[in-house]
């Protein structure tokens, strides 16, 4: 995937220079940057989030289908409990066979399934970020967008998660990118680095 020539700009102070970004197919691609750089906002101009223009013409964005959007504020039905959300990621998941992904499976049992009964709205913010990371890798889509998910994530838990993760682009060659302010998490993991 590549962008050409993107800018972001509020009002008429440019939060993000022009400049082209690729991003690679198959492999972990992570976007790092200060706070304030621009980096929710790309994910967002990517999943046509909001009003986009070229040239002063709104764009129409008929690929969102194609894509799974985990925000960095984590947005739930507090109500469903984990088990239930669980299900809720499975029934949109259009035959992704969790029995040949093993490190599914794994992370499953020694994270989620000690929560299964816990309603989502009394999960810690790690918690949430666990159930809803698990639940987007679930999904079978072209790209995959993670805004800071590992962030309340203890570094145990964060590990298992960011190699479900990294499985999207390298068991299944998918193209994903994830914003982090902790490359160090990824120690020992080939990824795409675009700093902003």
């Amino acid at each position: 995937m590549e962008i050409q020539n993107y800018v972001f700009q509020i009002g008429k102070r440019q939060i993000v220079a022009p400049r082209n970004i690729t991003f690679l197919p198959g492999k972990l691609n992570i976007i790092t940057g200060a706070n304030g750089s621009g980096k929710s906002s790309l994910l967002d101009f990517i999943a046509g989030v909001g009003s986009s223009a070229t040239n002063g013409k709104k764009i129409d964005w008929p690929h969102t289908r194609t894509i799974a959007y985990q925000l960095q504020k984590t947005h739930f039905f507090p109500n469903l409990t984990v088990a239930q959300t669980i299900r809720l990621f499975r029934s949109l998941s259009y035959d992704v066979d969790t029995t040949e992904q093993p490190l599914l499976e794994a992370a499953k049992a020694s994270i989620l399934d000690p929560l299964a009964s816990t309603p989502m709205g009394r999960l810690s913010g790690g918690e949430q970020q666990m159930v809803l990371t698990y639940g987007h890798c679930l999904l079978d889509k072209e790209l995959y967008l993670f805004d800071e998910p590992m962030s309340g994530v203890d570094s145990a838990h964060a590990e298992v998660m960011l190699q479900l993760i990294d499985q999207l682009a390298t068991a299944r060659g998918k193209t994903v990118v994830m914003v982090t302010h902790h490359v160090e998490q990824l120690e020992g993991m080939a990824f795409h680095h675009v700093a902003l």
